[in-house]
């Protein structure tokens, strides 16, 4: 027998319930309250059920040298030319250095096509071609979906790393000393970054032409992707086709800048991107990224083409990526030499937006939900005894949870292990003198 997805959640709530007006308001209404609970039950604990293991990247500085250049035109003071340079797609979000006055930038975007960076502000003036320029690596951004760390580990002979607390490197003035052996062995989070999205829909035109279906209903959204990260998604708009075959034009809002010194209307490129959303809300379909929009392209045609662009398969089309404030890591000190790190984490799986959507849940914890719902929807109405029952359900199915998937593999008898060691402070509480490495 399958698990419960999104639509089979809500039927046990119906079912329960006894009541089913077919009204989309008050299906919304059930489905918000289904994520605020699986986002409670997800986050409240350290599920082995919820953690990833990924490989990040970390990158020595890269600087300027005969025949590799870095210039600042005069016409768009928020990009850089590079010639002869290899800018890679993860240098978004890092930062330059340019000029004889080693002026620092952050940087929004690469374009690697052309070898351009674009800036977060506009530098105060042109730079000529210069090999003065460095790009350093001073954070990396962690994944969207990042919660908790649990552990890193080198990819060499290194082992594991050492995790401290930024109340901990502050005490050691880490980031005030500035040299080492150039080995990355100390971690530590610093800023959490919360990102704005935009306040405009995007503008739709129904247009003839295309592969889009009969009477069928789709809404719209966008992302802005700025230094790296996508932020959240814009207000939607939705449009109707009354025939099939035809195209929905899609105007998200400009990401051109204007020149100050410059006047007129905004025409430069910003290097901000737009990650464009659609669903198919009469087919109860999810949000997937149709495209990625540049500057200077601000209108996109839509057609339904089944498969996007970017993606090699259906298995492979992407969702929101914003699932809420980011987080950056710090490495003490930084590579002198590109390395692999392995980052084992808690993540926050995604909403549940279509009827198909499956939570991240062991088959005999999905029912946690609909009680969890029901223990509020009782209490709200007044029913206490109704609300006592499922909120009894709710603590005895979640102490299973943890015996099954918290505690799952450690001995009982073992002296002094306690849940909390599998928290961020139990696991990374201690700092020691780290050893010279290399």
């Amino acid at each position: 027998m399958p698990g419960k997805d999104l639509g089979s959640i809500l039927q046990d709530l119906y079912d329960k319930l006894d009541y089913n007006p077919q009204l989309a308001t008050y299906k919304n209404s059930l489905v918000r309250r289904v994520n605020d609970k699986y986002r409670e039950l997800c986050t409240d604990h350290q599920w082995l059920f919820l953690q990833r293991t990924i490989t990040l990247q970390l990158r020595a500085q890269v600087a300027g040298s005969t025949g590799i250049t870095a210039e600042i035109p005069a016409a768009n003071l928020r990009r850089v030319i590079g010639t002869g340079t290899s800018w890679r797609a993860d240098m978004a979000g890092q930062t330059l250095t340019i000029g004889a006055n080693s002026a620092e930038y952050t940087i929004q975007s690469v374009d690697t096509s052309n070898q351009y960076l674009y800036l977060t502000r506009a530098a105060p003036g042109a730079v000529a071609a210069t090999t003065t320029w460095t790009i350093g690596y001073p954070q990396y951004l962690l994944p969207a979906d990042f919660l908790a760390l649990i552990a890193l580990q080198a990819r060499d002979n290194l082992g594991p790393l050492t995790f401290i607390s930024r109340t901990t490197e502050r005490a050691h003035d880490l980031e005030g000393i500035g040299s080492g052996t150039g080995t990355s062995f100390v971690a530590y989070l610093i800023d959490t970054i919360h990102d704005t999205g935009p306040t405009l829909a995007p503008a739709l035109a129904l247009q003839s032409g295309g592969n889009l279906d009969a009477a069928t209903e789709y809404a719209y959204a966008y992302a802005w992707i700025r230094e790296g990260r996508e932020g959240p998604m814009s207000p939607e708009t939705r449009e109707t086709t009354d025939v099939a075959n035809k195209t929905i034009r899609v105007t998200p809002a400009s990401s051109l800048w204007r020149n100050p010194s410059g006047g007129g209307s905004p025409s430069l490129e910003s290097g901000i991107y737009r990650a464009l959303y659609r669903r198919d809300v009469t087919n109860d379909g999810g949000w997937i990224r149709i495209t990625t929009l540049t500057d200077g392209t601000d209108t996109y045609y839509d057609d339904n083409a089944l498969l996007p662009e970017y993606a090699p398969n259906l298995l492979e089309v992407d969702g929101p990526e914003w699932s809420g404030p980011c987080e950056q890591i710090r490495f003490w000190y930084t590579a002198s030499a590109d390395r692999e790190i392995e980052l084992v984490y808690h993540y926050q799986p995604p909403e549940l937006v279509a009827d198909t959507d499956r939570p991240h849940l062991p088959r005999s914890c999905e029912s946690m939900l609909v009680d969890m719902v029901m223990e509020e929807l009782t209490q709200k109405v007044g029913d206490t005894a109704s609300a006592r029952h499922y909120g009894q359900r709710v603590a005895n199915n979640l102490s299973k949870m943890v015996a099954r998937h918290i505690r799952r593999g450690a001995p009982p008898t073992q002296a002094g292990w306690k849940a909390t060691h599998l928290h961020r402070g139990g696991r990374f509480s201690n700092f020691t003198t780290p050893t010279k490495l290399d």
